[in-house]
């Protein structure tokens, strides 16, 4: 038996999100992956992805991994998912890895970034891609209010699940909020496809934790939107915690702008 690691990369438009749905009529990343891969190592393979992205997410770095007991050759494999994936979903590697490693349970760290982009001007290409806000952001309150999610905390409020049984808590180990200009500062680059204009207007989220609730990032990010609109305060961030209301947590921020960007591990 041999286990396969795949790092892959996919436009979240095309697809209601990652898990495999029980409708048949229900196109995501999972099941396209699982299809052809079955197709190619002629038996059924079942795999396991870091993270669930919701519907219209987009991943750069998304991980999966699956069993098989056979010699097709990761480089085979790779090259024959991409060619069969027309480009929706691409692989950007291919390896086998250790028996116990396990693409959801030995992640350390997952970090997603939200693209907005603050004017009035609306994009006509790469909309897809950024959440164009016209009302003039406090890029400087919204900075102070990411801070208050770093750390180990209930954050049963910013998920949209109703199981109250699970796990709720997760450890947030980076909340930040950057300009356009900062991020490259930082990074050297924009890691998705955007044009050079929008630099001055871009206002990017970035947050790492070693897990997210359903919906979670979505849901603090337009709370962070909401506080930049100055339709609310950083204080609400605390008390939804403290309370663990989900009644106080509403609009999540469009999927869309939102990408899973590393998984660590």
């Amino acid at each position: 038996m041999r286990n396969i690691k795949l790092i892959i990369e996919y436009d979240g438009s095309f697809y209601s999100g990652f898990q495999k749905q029980k409708q048949g009529d229900i196109e995501t990343v999972q099941d396209s992956i699982e299809y052809v891969l079955s197709k190619i190592l002629k038996t059924n393979i079942e795999t396991i992805g870091s993270g669930r992205t919701d519907s219209g997410v987009h991943a750069l770095n998304q991980v999966i991994s699956f069993k098989y007991d056979g010699d097709v050759t990761t480089n085979e494999i790779q090259r024959a998912l991409n060619a069969m994936l027309h480009g929706k979903i691409v692989i950007k590697s291919c390896e086998e890895v250790p028996l116990d490693f396990h693409a959801r349970f030995s992640a350390k760290k997952r970090t997603y970034r939200y693209y907005i982009l603050n004017r009035k001007l609306y994009p006509s290409i790469g909309y897809n891609y950024v959440y164009n806000l016209r009302d003039k952001l406090d890029v400087d309150t919204m900075k102070k209010a990411a801070k208050l999610f770093i750390g180990e905390k209930d954050f049963l409020a910013f998920s949209s699940s109703t199981d109250k049984e699970k796990p709720t808590i997760r450890k947030v180990f980076d909340s930040t909020i950057y300009t356009g200009k900062e991020f490259i500062e930082k990074y050297g680059y924009i890691d998705i496809p955007i044009r050079n204009s929008w630099i001055e207007d871009l206002v990017i989220y970035e947050v790492t934790a070693n897990g997210f609730l359903r919906s979670m990032v979505r849901l603090m990010t337009g709370t962070l939107i909401r506080i930049g609109r100055k339709k609310g305060t950083p204080d609400e961030i605390i008390k939804a915690i403290e309370t663990k209301n989900q009644a106080l947590v509403h609009n999540p921020a469009p999927a869309h702008a939102l990408f899973l960007s590393e998984v660590e591990y």
